[in-house]
């Protein structure tokens, strides 16, 4: 994990329950807008089927974390580990500066 993305996480956990959740609908945003880049514009053309699964993945595991923490559920994946894996998952797929800068704006 990047010094940027510690910070981000740092950040993050300052955050009160309603900006967490916030916070995550936003990248949410984020990663789904650039998940468009996998298929053809104005059609039904998937052109990067493998990269596509791999954002739909993600997005899964981002939303449900955040639905977790919305229901006050406590049993969930810590924050450390959950930012871990997104931050191996946007290295994966080649975003993590746009996300971060995008994160900080």
């Amino acid at each position: 994990m990047t010094t940027e993305w510690k910070t981000v996480l740092e950040k993050y956990l300052k955050l009160d329950t309603f900006h967490q959740v916030t916070w995550l609908s936003n990248l949410l945003y984020i990663i789904s807008m650039m998940a468009r880049s996998t298929y053809e514009a104005g059609t039904e053309k998937v052109i990067q089927p493998e990269l596509l699964r791999r954002y739909n993945e993600l997005l899964h595991r981002i939303s449900t974390q955040q639905f977790f923490i919305a229901r006050g559920v406590l049993n969930r994946m810590p924050d450390d580990v959950f930012f871990e894996m997104i931050y191996e998952e946007i290295e994966y797929l080649g975003i993590t500066s746009s996300v971060i800068n995008l994160l900080n704006r």
